[in-house]
């Protein structure tokens, strides 16, 4: 990630790593495979268009110094010593949440973390926000970057709310596997996430919420970095379907920028089955960096929403109807398609 370009596959000595500057000879493991990962981010970099970065670029100096910040941390939670801060959390979510988790105060809590990566790290840029109404319940069916953590649903959620001054907030619908993850799961859930099923969109649509759906599925998980913005079949048409039931407007959201937070080289599925979560990949920085490997990548980000579809009141026992139904999911993703394509080439860079 310096000056000049190294060649795929060559590599660097410690020694070489060691004139980077202070603090690159720290012996932990985070540091020690500094020079695979800069290699692969360098892969990442050239494939997203971006120039080469010199040693002292911005992006190149933030990168660094979250990787220490990280290395610490790990070291922190190896030595155990942020078993009182991992108590304080949980007193945290054991506020009185509603029915489906959300704890507004643990939401507050994190509110400057969330606003700190919308405005700062990813530097996301919202359009689009007055197509959502004003009241009343709506749909957005968005792409999904396959994260675990559910970043492009938590600055979809962070972004309308700032769009509309507080006015609408978004509950995302998630992979119900990934909302069953133990503190993944819970967090998830006190910030607002509910698992995707059809009968809670209907439950959330019915009080008039502001619901967004990522109907790819569990698919979307496995996409490797190259089709990250490919939008794949929308297998899970029951959550459009509530949408129709509902009578809410259904809006085709494009999300661009997280398919760079974690670009996806791999998976490892037999170890994602034992540890009871849909997928885990393998990306240029996990698990080569241990927990370090989970920071994110300073992606920019664009989420553009867009018109709602026109789509005809269902006629009783119409939006049962399952060739309705699947002619309405396949226009708005061929919609989000569109707007994801367009979004990509109007954000310009992925990192600069």
């Amino acid at each position: 990630m310096g000056g000049s370009r190294k060649k795929k596959g060559s590599r660097r000595s410690p020694g070489e790593r060691a004139e980077r500057g202070p603090g690159a000879v720290r012996p932990d493991a985070f540091r020690a495979g500094l020079g695979s990962l800069e290699r692969l981010l360098d892969d990442a970099l050239q494939e997203s268009g971006a120039p080469e970065l010199d040693e002292d670029a911005p992006l190149v100096r933030a990168a660094e110094g979250a990787l220490d910040l990280y290395a610490h941390l790990g070291r922190l939670l190896e030595e155990g010593s942020v078993s009182d801060a991992l108590a304080g959390l949980r007193d945290r979510m054991a506020g009185d949440p509603d029915d489906f988790g959300y704890d507004r105060e643990l939401e507050q809590a994190l509110g400057p973390l969330l606003r700190f990566l919308y405005r700062r790290w990813w530097r996301v840029e919202l359009v689009g926000a007055e197509n959502v109404p004003a009241s009343g319940p709506a749909v957005l069916v968005a792409n999904h970057s396959g994260s675990l953590l559910a970043y492009d649903s938590a600055m979809l959620r962070v972004g309308l709310a700032e769009a509309t001054d507080g006015g609408r907030s978004v509950r995302p619908l998630l992979d119900p596997e990934v909302c069953g993850v133990p503190v993944l799961g819970d967090v998830l859930a006190r910030c607002g996430g509910v698992p995707a099923t059809e009968e809670n969109a209907a439950t959330l649509l019915g009080r008039g919420d502001v619901v967004a759906v990522f109907p790819e599925g569990r698919a979307a998980f496995s996409k490797p970095f190259r089709s990250r913005y490919a939008i794949g079949a929308f297998t899970e048409r029951g959550l459009v379907r509530a949408g129709i039931v509902a009578g809410a407007p259904i809006l085709p959201v494009a999300i661009v920028g997280a398919g760079e937070t974690h670009p996806t080289l791999g998976r490892l599925d037999w170890l994602a089955k034992r540890v009871g979560i849909p997928a885990l990949p393998v990306t240029p920085t996990f698990p080569l960096l241990g927990v370090g490997g989970l920071l994110p990548l300073p992606s920019r980000w664009r989420i553009e929403i867009g018109a709602p579809l026109r789509v005809r009141a269902a006629a009783e026992g119409g939006a049962s109807d399952a060739r309705r139904v699947r002619r309405i999911a396949d226009r708005a993703r061929s919609r989000v398609q569109s707007l994801v394509d367009g979004a990509v080439e109007r954000r310009g860079r992925a990192f600069l």
